[in-house]
């Protein structure tokens, strides 16, 4: 059995370990606010006919899913994913910049309709892997 030369390093230790809960908890929150916010930007943009839906998903929250009603190519999904062509005028710098500098490690977009998927971050998602995710919603308010 291993043991602690002093008590002040265990006490270290296990404050670490009990705060890692509660930091993924945060993260998730975070990340979760985020895809509310791109959601609320793009429904009240010039772009909100475009049927664009953005989720938080993964066991952590931290795959950023965007999923279009209408076709998109991938052209379209590279603009919306840099902020290029009229996208820029809804989010400068483009969804992408916004999902990683919100917590997001990997952004999926797909296309409601067809296999056409675009993914960016370590984990390369396809449609139907970042499908079988789980969704991450706010938590309700009670009261």
């Amino acid at each position: 059995m291993f043991r602690f030369r002093n008590s002040a390093a265990a006490v270290i230790l296990l404050a670490g370990l009990a705060a890692q809960p509660a930091q993924a908890a945060e993260q998730a929150q975070q990340c979760v606010a985020a895809a509310h916010e791109l959601q609320e930007t793009f429904d009240h943009s010039i772009l909100k006919g475009w049927q664009l839906k953005f989720v938080a998903r993964g066991d952590n929250c931290e795959v950023l899913h965007v999923e279009s009603f209408t076709n998109l190519g991938k052209p379209s999904q590279e603009a919306l994913a840099k902020g290029n062509m009229v996208y820029r005028k809804v989010l400068p710098g483009g969804v992408n910049k916004y999902a990683f500098s919100h917590g997001f490690s990997d952004v999926v977009y797909t296309n409601a309709h067809n296999a056409k998927t675009l993914s960016f971050g370590p984990k390369n998602l396809d449609r139907v892997q970042v499908k079988k995710l789980k969704r991450c919603t706010a938590p309700r308010k009670t009261g």
